[in-house]
């Protein structure tokens, strides 16, 4: 049997373009200086995938400006919710963003465009909104065109109703639901391709204890036993975080967020580590069943862009 291709590294962008993740104590963005300093090691160390949105405040102008010349990176792109907006206005307003958004890029086509708000596409203005993703495509706008999830249940729902070629999801060692319902390897059964956010949770998966929020304090005894138990396998907490990921099969894409540099060199330090690494390590016992801990979109006062 052929072994299964191992997933990449993408970048996250969500704080190129504004503060976030609830471990950003200090509320701010990153300097530009830093993302031309953060872009061009990606680059050079064979990361040629970015995630981004129009809604991550001023990311896409950030990025038009401070991708090193000799970069050619892939983006992914997602959609804003359509709201109050029906058929047919939603669909022509979405297909107006993406083209704006390919100007502030100043590229020519995105890799994906995902509907960002996954109930849109089962909702009253789904079919048009979808037949729209489908014009971009047809026009060569966006590679292929797919859906951002939250849930396998929805997920599923919008994958029978409609072709995706790419679907986004959350998946690290607390929020194991699309591992455990099988639904990644049902997704490559299909030939969609699997890109998987919030590795780190927004960062909690990587910091100390005594620093995460008071939100998280049902849930701290869990924590302190998954902290325990990869100490004892000899992972480090991003290791640890990025081994979880390259264990499920299907997934074609891990996409990190980074802060820093520093923090960008690491993470690919600790990819690098639990691609190599060949211990065991049982992680089925640390999954947090309860959506308040592992859905950022739960998180008050704390900004969720996954």
């Amino acid at each position: 049997m052929i072994p299964a291709p191992v997933p990449r590294l993408a970048l996250g962008t969500a704080q190129f373009g504004m503060p976030y993740g609830i471990m950003n104590g200090n509320g701010r963005a990153i300097s530009l200086d830093e993302i031309v300093n953060i872009l061009t090691f990606a680059w050079q160390s064979g990361i040629d995938l970015l995630d981004t949105a129009a809604t991550y405040g001023q990311a896409e102008e950030v990025l038009a400006n401070s991708r090193p010349p000799q970069a050619s990176f892939a983006i992914v792109t997602k959609t804003h919710a359509l709201g109050a907006h029906h058929q047919p206005a939603g669909a022509t307003r979405i297909i107006d963003e993406v083209k704006r958004s390919l100007d502030r890029l100043r590229i020519p086509a995105f890799h994906a465009v995902l509907i960002h708000h996954a109930p849109d596409l089962l909702g009253p203005a789904g079919t048009s909104l979808f037949r729209a993703l489908i014009g971009l495509r047809d026009e060569q706008a966006a590679e292929r065109i797919g859906v951002s999830v939250y849930d396998p249940q929805t997920l599923v729902q919008v994958v029978d109703r409609y072709p995706v070629d790419i679907v986004q999801l959350p998946l690290n060692v607390f929020d194991q639901r699309f591992a455990r319902a099988g639904t990644i390897e049902w997704l490559k059964g299909r030939g969609i391709e699997v890109h998987v956010r919030s590795v780190f949770l927004q960062g909690v998966l990587v910091a100390e204890i005594e620093n995460l929020p008071r939100r998280f304090t049902s849930a701290v005894d869990r924590i302190a036993q998954y902290h325990a138990g990869r100490q004892r396998a000899g992972l480090s907490p991003s290791a640890a975080a990025l081994h979880f990921i390259l264990r499920c099969p299907g997934v074609d894409r891990i996409i990190i967020g980074v802060d820093s540099l520093a923090n960008l060199q690491e993470n690919i330090r600790s990819y690098n580590a639990a691609c190599r690494w060949r211990g065991e390590f049982d992680y089925s016992p640390y999954m947090i069943d309860d959506p308040e801990i592992v859905d950022p979109r739960r998180w008050q006062g704390v900004g969720h862009c996954s």
